[in-house]
């Protein structure tokens, strides 16, 4: 009869260590990993480009995502650094333009960086400027209208907006407009010169009769 006992007590007191080890394993696996910053997004409260003779400065502002892609409110030091003189940015994110270029501006926080690019440009200077159109795959999109200045200093897309194979590119400059013909719609669209801002339809209904690959200068 203690036999039998003994041998109950046994395999009731190696069912209960292997319970415990049992729970104390999937106590560990299940255990939740602590959030952590792994992606930071950075927003301008002015866009990427900037003009020394007109809107010359822009804050930029952060947020975070954690490993779960879900919001990550950052709480360590953020740190902002500029890669040239373009373009100057204090530590609470606010850049100023200094001169015509490009600035990559860089932000570090908790061992995460993120950087956003600026261009800058001086539209009261005297100069040339280039409008190309690109036109990649025809009749697919995306369409791009490429601003240059004739020294290289500068380039940037004008505009990609309400374009379906624009041809010919006509620079208004006293009404700081420009004009593009697309082919594919038969519209003539218009833009903002300064900006490259869609404005509005100059005039439709034009039978795909463009077919210039001619481009304008400023």
């Amino acid at each position: 009869m203690q036999t039998k006992l003994k041998l109950a007590f046994s395999l009731w007191l190696i069912f209960v260590v292997f319970n415990f080890l049992n729970c104390s394993g999937s106590d560990d696996s299940d255990q939740i990993e602590e959030l952590r910053l792994v992606e930071i997004i950075i927003d301008s409260s002015n866009g990427d480009r900037l003009d020394l003779s007109g809107t010359a400065s822009t804050f930029l502002s952060i947020s975070g995502l954690d490993q779960y892609a879900e919001e990550y409110i950052i709480n360590g030091t953020i740190s902002w650094t500029s890669n040239n003189f373009n373009a100057s940015v204090s530590q609470t994110g606010l850049v100023n333009a200094l001169e015509v270029g490009v600035s990559i501006i860089q932000v570090e926080a908790e061992g995460v960086t993120a950087s956003f690019t600026i261009s800058i440009w001086d539209s009261s200077a005297p100069r040339t400027e280039i409008f190309v159109s690109e036109v990649e795959n025809l009749n697919d999109p995306p369409y791009k209208i490429l601003r240059y200045f004739a020294d290289g200093s500068y380039s940037e897309v004008f505009t990609n907006q309400n374009l379906a194979w624009p041809q010919d590119i006509v620079i208004l400059e006293d009404q700081e407009v420009v004009l593009i013909s697309n082919l594919n719609t038969g519209r003539i669209t218009k833009y903002n010169l300064n900006t490259g801002g869609y404005i509005e339809n100059f005039a439709t209904g034009r039978n795909r009769s463009t077919h210039s690959n001619e481009n304008w200068y400023r």
